[in-house]
């Protein structure tokens, strides 16, 4: 990618301005679209030395693409963050938790012992808001990678797909193959469930695609390119199997979804 390109056909006409999350935050222009592309290009260029406070405004950035949305020209700002980040990464490393996640999320089998353990231990660590309900746990600690006074989803006692047949027969004509994502899967069992009592109610048929492995997106964007590769090989080859046979495949999550349509493209692209 040519960040001098981008940059340069950037009017600095502020559109991006008042949709920007980061720089509601902040109020600076820094942390703004166009600031980010200003520093993107310096450093691409060798103006800009990519040091901890560069690091610090490049990781701050969200990857909503509410900018991309709005800009006039689609300057495609997120894609210019993201290779950043693969820079990032390579110089300083990934942090030994978000190493840890990402090691669990490419072994399903590891993950689902993980989880079922979360279930039995969480209230060591997490103080459950509600017994009888899933409205949330928070630390009763400090810990690296939850924000104090954070509400976080508790863990069920078992994930979606190992709590349903591989295949749902709903005497449709039509089938869907169905990829819930790590979140849905382990943590939103309701959103999963309420996409099979839909899909009961129009009689489709549901293939849960069990061999399906985590889209990458946190790996993504955090600039672990190595795991990226091999779980969107491994999905795109499952699904290159899967759909012969499925009509549709159904996506819950908005972040797997904009992953596995878009920035798989973009990803091999880089390659």
């Amino acid at each position: 990618m040519k960040f001098s390109q981008i940059s340069d056909a950037c009017v600095k006409c502020g559109k991006c301005i008042p949709v920007c999350t980061i720089h509601e935050e902040n109020r600076d222009e820094i942390t703004s679209p166009r600031g980010f592309l200003d520093l993107l290009t310096a450093y691409k260029e060798g103006s800009l030395e990519l040091d901890k406070e560069a690091k610090k405004v490049f990781e701050s950035c969200f990857l909503c693409t509410n900018c991309v949305e709005v800009c006039p020209s689609k300057l495609r700002v997120d894609n210019a963050i993201e290779e950043v980040r693969y820079d990032i990464a390579k110089k300083f490393g990934i942090a030994w938790y978000k190493k840890l996640i990402f090691f669990f999320l490419r072994r399903r089998k590891i993950l689902d012992l993980v989880a079922k353990l979360g279930y039995v231990f969480q209230s060591c660590a997490f103080k459950i808001q509600n017994e009888n309900e899933n409205t949330g746990m928070k630390a009763r600690f400090s810990m690296p990678f939850v924000k104090k006074g954070r509400l976080l989803t508790s863990f069920n006692k078992k994930s979606f797909l190992n709590s349903n047949p591989k295949f749902i027969n709903n005497d449709g004509e039509k089938t869907i193959g169905f990829f819930v994502g790590c979140l849905a899967n382990y943590f939103y069992i309701d959103t999963a469930n309420a996409v099979l009592k839909i899909t009961k109610e129009l009689k489709i048929n549901v293939d849960l695609m069990k061999e399906q492995v985590c889209c990458g997106a946190p790996q993504f964007f955090t600039g672990d390119f190595k795991s990226v590769e091999v779980l969107a090989k491994k999905n795109i080859e499952y699904f290159e199997k899967k759909l012969e046979k499925l009509d549709a495949i159904i996506v819950p999550e908005a972040t797997c979804s904009a992953m596995l349509k878009i920035d798989y493209e973009h990803f091999f692209i880089m390659q």
